[in-house]
């Protein structure tokens, strides 16, 4: 939660947009109920066919500007933690460049990650490297590598 908060703090505008779009999203999720609830009150109870036209209309509107603001949501999110992801994904491929497995010795590559071997068809072995990751998290090497008998 505190990375979120940091995040939508580095950048304010965007994080007002964000809350913004977020509000007008949940707001018009409400339409759906009340559409129901207008038709078991007007439509029913009267049975005027032009009623039901018009809030068919409405909450057809109201579903389409509700998804807009969603996907609008989805790419300021996506704008919010950009540089970020950006920084971790660099970080995280400098650490697989820095561990190569040639240069250790099999002692080395112990102490250095821990290995899991996960056999697939035709001999092939798959080796991940489980790293110690930024932000207490792990990170994943993974080589794929022939076994000779």
């Amino acid at each position: 939660m505190k990375e979120l908060i940091r995040r939508l703090a580095e950048r304010p505008g965007l994080a007002a947009e964000l809350l913004v779009a977020s509000l007008l999203a949940n707001l018009l999720a409400l339409a759906q109920p009340i559409f129901v609830i207008q038709v078991l009150n007007r439509y029913v109870s009267f049975g005027v066919d032009g009623t039901l036209a018009t809030l068919t209309a409405g909450a057809v509107l109201a579903v389409s500007l509700e998804f807009g603001f969603r996907q609008v949501r989805q790419r300021l999110a996506a704008a919010v933690g950009a540089l970020p992801d950006r920084q971790v994904a660099e970080w995280n491929a400098a650490d697989a460049h820095a561990l190569q497995a040639d240069d250790l010795e099999p002692d080395q590559l112990a102490h250095a990650a821990d290995l899991a071997f996960f056999p697939f068809p035709q001999n092939e072995v798959e080796l991940i490297f489980i790293l110690p990751g930024h932000y207490g998290g792990q990170q994943f090497f993974t080589v794929q590598a022939q076994t000779v008998v």
